[in-house]
């Protein structure tokens, strides 16, 4: 009695570390993180300051990192890391849920920040009550968002936890030129013939967020910096003398936040509590058979991943979202997906098909 109970403890042991070991398989196999990192490395300096590319601004002090000063001497050089994940596709890419606790999240953006000292390759912190600045890029038209703290579990799901940061959309002082014409007389008089003079009328809009200024003035050629200040390329009448002196221009298309004070580094997302809804409770069976799935549910309509290891999904009636769901059986990878909307508790059926390492990013690319 005892040696079987004995084989029975030892072949469970088996299974679990099987199961996990396969599970770590098929969570690095759809994991693209290391792709979207972008590295800057940088000679030690008072200030430090870079931009992503996607124009999310890091600016701080060195002396306020953890360890990297010895007395007045900075010891090494810096590595950062930066990941700037602005949309549904780039969230899935790197397995970005937004979920608070169970709570699902619209995201306006997630960031990773990590700062390295080059030699020894060492993450570093920030000392106590130390902050970085920083300007997000604003990839969504939403109000209300704020900042959300993130750190991975077991399974390589990320939690985000609820700061006391707001972040408002950044606002302009902003002028709006209108071309105008007028006929001048005095040249009209002394050459026979009408000569026509351009000028320009200008309307001070005081401080606008970029949306803001277009909607007001929607059929705008182009919207561009001048010393501070938002303002309109003003005709294409006049474009060549605008492109012969560019460099007093700064022509924008991004809208950001305001600038922050950040106290933690890794994981950072712009976020607000997507509404509270009705839900239904869909139990998934799968064809063949497979016991280590990961599923991913993403909103069509707002930018919400959602992340699942089990075969119970608890999800807003009469939604809809890109279903995707991955296997592995033996070393073997399984895909499925599908567009679905649920109106009602029930039962899915998940129809795998076998598929090459390879084939996987591929899977993930939403249409």
């Amino acid at each position: 009695m005892k040696n079987s109970i004995l084989v029975f403890f030892l072949l469970m042991l088996f299974l679990s570390c099987n199961n996990d070991k396969q599970n770590e398989r098929l969570k690095n196999a759809i994991n693209f993180e290391t792709e979207q990192i972008q590295q800057f490395n940088l000679p030690p300096d008072s200030i430090i300051s870079i931009t992503g590319n996607k124009g999310t601004k890091l600016t701080f002090k060195i002396e306020d990192l953890e360890g990297l000063i010895n007395g007045t001497t900075i010891t090494d050089s810096l590595q950062i890391n930066l990941i700037e994940l602005t949309s549904k596709q780039d969230l899935l890419y790197v397995n970005a849920q937004t979920v608070s606790n169970g709570k699902w999240l619209i995201s306006g953006g997630a960031f990773k920040i990590d700062i390295l000292a080059k030699k020894g390759g060492e993450s570093l912190t920030l000392k106590k009550g130390k902050t970085i600045n920083v300007v997000f890029p604003k990839s969504i038209n939403k109000t209300g968002m704020q900042l959300f703290y993130g750190e991975r579990d077991g399974f390589g799901n990320l939690n985000w936890e609820k700061s006391n940061l707001k972040l408002d959309e950044k606002k302009y002082f902003s002028i709006f030129y209108t071309l105008a014409s007028q006929l001048d007389s005095t040249l009209t008089r002394d050459y026979g013939i009408d000569v026509v003079e351009d000028y320009f009328i200008s309307d001070t809009l005081g401080y606008l967020t970029l949306n803001e200024y277009k909607l007001k003035h929607p059929k705008t050629d182009s919207i561009y910096f001048v010393n501070d200040t938002l303002s309109n390329l003003k005709s294409w009448r006049n474009y060549k003398d605008f492109l012969s002196d560019i460099s007093q221009y700064q022509i924008i298309t991004q809208s950001f936040y305001n600038n922050i004070e950040i106290e933690k580094l890794g994981w950072i997302n712009i976020d607000q509590f997507a509404p509270e809804e009705e839900k239904v409770v869909i139990k998934l069976s799968f064809q063949p058979n497979i016991e280590i799935v990961q599923t991913f549910l993403i909103d069509q309509r707002n930018n919400t991943l959602v992340s699942f290891y089990k075969d119970e999904l608890i999800i807003p009636i009469n939604r809809s979202f890109h279903f995707i769901c991955f296997g592995i059986n033996d070393g073997s990878y399984y895909a499925y997906k599908k567009s679905v909307r649920f109106n009602k508790n029930g039962e899915y059926l998940v129809g795998f098909k076998k598929v090459k390492k390879n084939q996987l990013k591929s899977i993930l690319k939403l249409d």
